[in-house]
């Protein structure tokens, strides 16, 4: 569903850069190996509902989210696939899943016990989570997976339908770490057949990382996250990789008021930015509460192909640069994107907010209207 846009800063996804980037890594993967996408955090950044609908058109039947929350929004919004939740859900929720036909990530015997108390009308469906190095969510050893499968086999109301775990250097050069996470995995999945010897079992190790740099390692299943939005999970995998993903977001918005000032004017909150003689100073309509975030102070826009500074504090809702000259109201802002000849990437900003590309799309508030392009 289309955003309804009062506002002159939105996002704008291009949904075609999402096919072809999965296209090329369904290539890089052999074309034989099906791709679980990871819709959490709003797609990160990029609108999980409408993501989901795009994707479930394109013959994607099963895809990953993080919270319950957001695999009940996608539910509601009629996507039908097979929706499993990575992370933690208590126990008095389990009929939700149920209800909705998810499957819910579970590690823990007590899990199960609290599951088993509560004469749930149904049958639950789950993944095991093994913990091969990530230090997170998971079970780590053959006698945790043995206590948990035997506990489990006590519980009509709960079957195992997967089993996954999650790398913690899939996007590193040095492979080392990752070659013990995969030793570890494939060993302790022997473990979980022999105890339950369940012909149908769903295996994924995937991520972006590992699905790009180690294909031949996926199981039948890869789940993919970040690069299906045309972003790379790190500098050393964009550098390396074969493949070329597009960016699927641009980030836009508009000149709302232009002012000529004069030497010693002070612009924004703290008067940090002191102007020189006949600045052209702009407003323009994005700030912090939208995830511009203040420490973007000092970096810079592109207006009519050019890189104009952002000066003075950025605002809750508005932020103003500095023109090399005088434009008419409502002139077309770029954030993030191509404006002209000139581009502003996603890893530009991550690189002047010392972060990951991740944090600056799910940073993106609701309050940007994402439209769509295809």
């Amino acid at each position: 569903m289309q955003s309804i846009m009062y506002r002159n800063t939105y996002a704008k996804i291009d949904l075609s850069a999402i096919k072809h980037n999965l296209d090329i890594i369904k290539v890089n993967l052999g074309g034989k190996k099906k791709i679980i996408p990871v819709l959490k955090a709003n797609a990160y950044g990029h609108g999980s509902v409408e993501i989901a609908q795009f994707l479930e058109n394109q013959g994607y039947d099963f895809f990953a989210v993080a919270l319950l929350e957001e695999a009940i929004e996608l539910r509601k919004s009629g996507v039908k696939a097979i929706i499993l939740v990575l992370g933690w859900v208590a126990p008095r929720y389990a009929y939700l899943a149920i209800r909705h036909n998810f499957i819910l990530t579970a590690f823990q015997i007590e899990w199960l016990e609290s599951i088993q108390k509560l004469n749930l009308q149904g049958r639950l469906n789950i993944h095991l989570k093994i913990d091969t190095g990530m230090g997170r969510n998971g079970l780590r050893t053959e006698f945790e997976i043995m206590d948990f499968i035997n506990k489990l086999k006590s519980i009509e109301e709960i079957e195992l339908s997967g089993v996954y775990t999650h790398f913690a250097t899939a996007d590193d050069i040095d492979n080392t770490y990752y070659n013990e996470q995969v030793h570890n995995f494939h060993r302790l999945i022997k473990v979980v057949k022999t105890a339950y010897p369940h012909k149908n079992l769903v295996i994924h190790i995937g991520n972006s990382g590992a699905s790009i740099q180690y294909p031949n390692d996926m199981t039948d299943y890869s789940r993919v996250g970040v690069s299906i939005y045309g972003m790379y999970p790190s500098m050393s995998v964009k550098e390396s990789a074969s493949m070329k993903l597009k960016p699927a977001l641009e980030l836009k918005s508009e000149i709302t008021h232009v002012k000529q000032t004069r030497a010693g004017d002070k612009i924004s909150y703290g008067s940090t930015y002191i102007t020189k003689k006949g600045d052209w100073i702009g407003t323009v309509a994005i700030g912090y509460a939208d995830g511009w975030l203040r420490r973007l102070q000092g970096t810079e826009v592109l207006v009519s192909g050019k890189r104009m500074e952002i000066v003075g504090r950025i605002c809750m809702d508005m932020l103003m640069i500095k023109l090399d000259q005088a434009y008419e109201i409502g002139t077309e802002v770029t954030l993030i994107g191509k404006n002209g000849d000139a581009t502003i990437s996603i890893d530009e900003i991550a690189s002047k907010l010392e972060t990951i590309n991740y944090e600056v799309t799910t940073n993106l508030s609701s309050r940007i209207p994402r439209i769509y392009a295809w």
